[in-house]
């Protein structure tokens, strides 16, 4: 029996994508739907009740279900609002925590997105690469995103940035990866992961790009080792398990082989090459993204990040961003 491959309302066969999302119960759920109750709030002007206690103390799904990968952890919330609102100015924690969590690498910063197009953060990436003992940085995003908008506005940032962050990789510690499927087919990264070292892990709503730092409204789940002590040694050990079992999806072997092949040949970026192409067929399955640029077309595009403001202050304003995204000041918009 032959599988019929899945569709899209149009009839156009759908690609392979890629996804990732957490699951939370207790407190963090609760947190999550007073933001969510807020923010339907200000955008409808309607209040909503809270849920009504639920009967069972314990809501988890069955374990064979659900595994839980972590239980009694501490989880934080990062968020991002447009100042829209009268009685809210904007919130930028999650590119504050992005800039910090960059900083504090030690060994490894993971990025796994739909779209990587913030200077911003690709200065901080770029500093970090140009430290002799500085983080790996390892970078999965799409080879080609599927619609035409999305190619000229985030692609062709992305192309440009990750040229930059290629020549500033004195020290062979970057790599930008688009998967493909078994098949060879591209697939469609649409998942929102970061993770440095075995001590953060976040999974949420926002991509790597102006937007989301600024302009969208958007929702991470982060949760952070503690340095030392057995809860810290508990908690880094389930985010690198994790880690382990992301990166070995995609290379098509079991988390125990990627933990063997890192360990063994002494980082991240030297397991996945270690790995890659292993299996049957020895196609790649974690392609090099290596553009020259955006292109004649893409270069005022991405100089200008046309269709990713970085605020309300310059959503109309484009010129505002000419080669000052990288450099402008920490609230709604660049200086200018």
């Amino acid at each position: 029996m032959t599988r019929s491959a899945p569709r899209t309302p149009s009839g156009a066969e759908h690609a392979p994508r890629h996804e990732v999302t957490m699951a939370v119960e207790g407190a963090p759920a609760a947190a999550l739907g007073e933001l969510a109750r807020e923010r339907w709030r200000r955008a409808t002007g309607e209040r909503l009740d809270p849920p009504e206690p639920a009967p069972a103390a314990d809501l988890w799904p069955e374990e064979d279900a659900m595994r839980p990968d972590l239980a009694e952890v501490a989880l934080g919330i990062a968020r991002t609002g447009p100042a829209w609102f009268r009685d809210a100015p904007a919130t930028r924690e999650i590119e504050a925590l992005h800039l910090a969590a960059i900083a504090a690498a030690r060994r490894f910063i993971y990025l796994e997105n739909q779209y990587f197009a913030s200077s911003r953060l690709a200065d901080a990436l770029a500093a970090r690469l140009a430290e002799p003992d500085g983080p790996e940085v390892v970078l999965v995003v799409s080879g080609r995103s599927p619609s035409f908008f999305d190619r000229m506005t985030m692609d062709a940032p992305r192309d440009a940035l990750v040229a930059r962050l290629n020549a500033a990789d004195r020290y062979g510690r970057f790599r930008a990866y688009a998967p493909q499927s078994p098949g060879g087919r591209t697939i469609i990264v649409h998942s929102k992961v970061a993770i440095l070292d075995d001590r953060l892990l976040r999974i949420g709503s926002a991509n790597l790009n102006n937007r989301s730092c600024g302009y969208d409204t958007e929702c991470d789940l982060a949760i952070e080792a503690p340095e030392d002590g057995p809860e810290g040694a508990r908690v880094a050990a389930a985010i690198r398990r994790f880690r382990e079992r992301l990166v070995g999806h995609y290379l098509g072997v079991d988390p125990a082989r990627m933990a063997a092949a890192i360990t063994g040949a002494g980082g991240l970026i030297a397991g996945i090459e270690a790995l890659d192409g292993s299996g049957a067929g020895g196609r790649r399955r974690l392609r090099p993204l290596c553009p020259d640029g955006p292109g004649l077309l893409g270069k005022p595009v991405a100089a200008l990040h046309l269709g990713d403001p970085h605020g309300t202050a310059d959503a109309w304003r484009p010129w505002r961003r000419w080669q000052r995204g990288s450099r402008g000041r920490t609230g709604e918009g660049p200086a200018g």
